[in-house]
């Protein structure tokens, strides 16, 4: 497995449209966050819009604002599309925050929140250092089970991923966020959603050795380690494995 990781594209969904009184709106969306969206013309009439849609995605979609409210259980929030696994999720999300704050301190993340970003395709995430950031329709969420969603939300606010909107990957940011919520949970666990039995064991056998390298630091320095990929991680600027071993996987 090459060191950066080799993206593929994530096909989308095709959009049915059927014209309203008020525009265009995307009817039978396949997946969750696509029904937080709403297609609207840009000029009137649709057979006009359809020539001249500007190529920033962010002026095609908006949000419906009703479906992306957010309804709470303390810190943890959902889109009220979604109201119905936020008793599923809070627990978990509640514990996982309580295990962040016990390693990390005043860096860890206070809240839970579902991401409601319109971001165009191919761009770059945007993350937060306050706020663990989650998609129901990520793969590590979408997969995790029980108590596995602890470990999901755990990952998500350590090295929440970089590939471009759109596309997934698989590479140095595997390791670096299995060997994190290793960190974290003081046991090496797989991380849900990993696409093939083959590609979860050459993970994690990489993600041992760069945790047996990093427990024999003292844990300043350890702790320092983690710091620097977390903030790779959520800047998307540098690598969050070469941060965690100190470039020693450059």
């Amino acid at each position: 497995m090459e060191r950066s990781g080799s993206l593929r594209a994530r096909r989308a969904d095709d959009l049915a449209a059927r014209p309203g009184r008020d525009g265009l709106r995307a009817a039978g969306a396949a997946t969750p966050r696509t029904r937080l969206l709403a297609l609207t013309p840009v000029l009137a009439g649709a057979a006009v819009a359809l020539l001249v849609l500007p190529s920033d995605p962010r002026r095609i979609y908006v949000l419906d604002k009703a479906a992306a409210e957010l309804v709470c259980d303390g810190p943890v929030c959902v889109t009220r599309t979604h109201q119905a696994r936020l008793t599923g999720l809070a627990s978990h999300g509640k514990k996982a925050l309580r295990l962040l704050h016990g390693v990390l301190g005043r860096r860890a993340p206070v809240s839970v929140r579902e991401n409601t970003a319109v971001q165009p395709e191919g761009s770059t995430p945007r993350w937060s250092r306050k706020s663990v950031l989650i998609d129901f329709d990520d793969d590590i969420i979408a997969a995790a089970k029980g108590e596995e969603l602890t470990w999901a939300v755990i990952a998500k606010g350590m090295v929440p991923g970089c590939s471009p909107v759109g596309w997934s990957g698989t590479g140095g940011e595997d390791i670096a966020r299995t060997v994190a919520v290793d960190w974290v949970l003081g046991d090496l666990n797989s991380m849900p959603g990993q696409e093939s039995p083959n590609l979860r064991r050459e993970v994690d056998t990489q993600a041992r050795a760069v945790r047996k390298e990093l427990e024999a630091l003292p844990r300043a320095k350890q702790l320092s380690r983690i710091n620097a990929m977390r903030a790779a991680a959520l800047s998307c600027e540098g690598d969050a494995l070469d941060a965690l071993t100190g470039g020693a996987h450059r």
